[in-house]
């Protein structure tokens, strides 16, 4: 027969383990036209955690034109470049609450533009 304090760890396990596991966080840039200059898309690790962040560029179809994933320690940042003469946007995704990052375009070299992700 098994004791209660058994019955309730299995219980707790049980709970625990069907909870859903956490969505990542995605935020997403306003579409630019790049031009004939390139598009940066950067990334700022606010909080205190290492945070994989998977940067997607997509035209204006919906498109992935360009994929770049950037491991970022707490309190330093990532930036990931495309070139081309296309209408982009950036997609940022990654494991933690959307206040983690600090995630923006830049357009141009030196910055000419930016558009925050949200």
């Amino acid at each position: 027969m098994a004791s209660r304090a058994g019955v309730a760890l299995i219980a707790a396990l049980l709970v625990v383990s069907s909870a859903p596991a956490q969505a990542k966080t995605v935020l997403y840039t306003p579409f630019v036209d790049v031009g004939a200059t390139h598009l940066g898309c950067s990334v700022v690790n606010v909080s205190k955690k290492e945070l994989s962040v998977t940067i997607d560029w997509f035209d204006f179809t919906g498109t992935v034109k360009n994929t770049d994933t950037v491991d970022v320690l707490p309190g330093h940042a990532a930036f990931s470049t495309f070139t081309g003469t296309q209408v982009l946007f950036c997609r940022f995704t990654f494991d933690g609450g959307k206040n983690s990052v600090r995630a923006a375009y830049c357009v141009g070299s030196p910055c000419q533009a930016t558009g925050e992700a949200r």
